[in-house]
């Protein structure tokens, strides 16, 4: 009797775990399609609706002309991505040459640090150091490009002989 007791108290307790189960399940389907309906509430129906977002690369800080529009970034990263394309293929000297030119549009950490590199190739260690130390000064909320940076940075130093620095 006990044992019936019991069997019949946990099928009861089996019954209210499902009931609230399938009610927390409905609750969380309604939720969402109360979601739904809002975001094709708020869903403009053109671009023209759209709100003008500001592009993270309108303003581009350079050291020697303050500010760049977004023509000048454009133009630097049409040429940075052209020097990329040019180290990959082995191409050294014009990696270099198109880092040059893409940096005097605009200036971007990772690509002072390339030419770092390019330039350590080519035991030029002092302009390779002066890039390193300009890609570390241009990223400092970057931890992981910073290290990067630092060894760039470190390999120039070793290549003039100063590696207690």
């Amino acid at each position: 009797m006990l044992a019936e007791g019991r069997l019949a108290a946990s099928t009861e307790q089996r019954g209210m775990r499902q009931s609230s189960g399938s009610g927390i399940r409905t609750l969380f389907l309604v939720l969402i399609g109360v979601a739904v309906y809002v975001q094709f509430q708020n869903t403009p129906t053109s671009n023209k609706d759209l709100p003008a977002v500001p592009s993270p690369t309108a303003a581009v800080e350079v050291a020697e002309k303050g500010t760049v529009g977004q023509d000048a970034w454009n133009r630097f990263r049409e040429v940075a991505q052209r020097g990329d394309q040019a180290r990959h293929a082995g191409q050294n000297e014009e990696a270099e040459r198109l880092y040059s030119e893409a940096l005097t549009h605009a200036s971007w950490h990772p690509v002072w640090n390339n030419r770092a590199w390019l330039r350590c190739l080519r035991d030029d260690y002092k302009g390779a150091l002066m890039d390193a130390q300009m890609a570390i000064d241009g990223c400092k909320n970057d931890p992981e490009a910073l290290k990067n940076y630092h060894h760039t940075k470190a390999t120039a130093l070793r290549g003039l002989g100063r590696t207690p620095e």
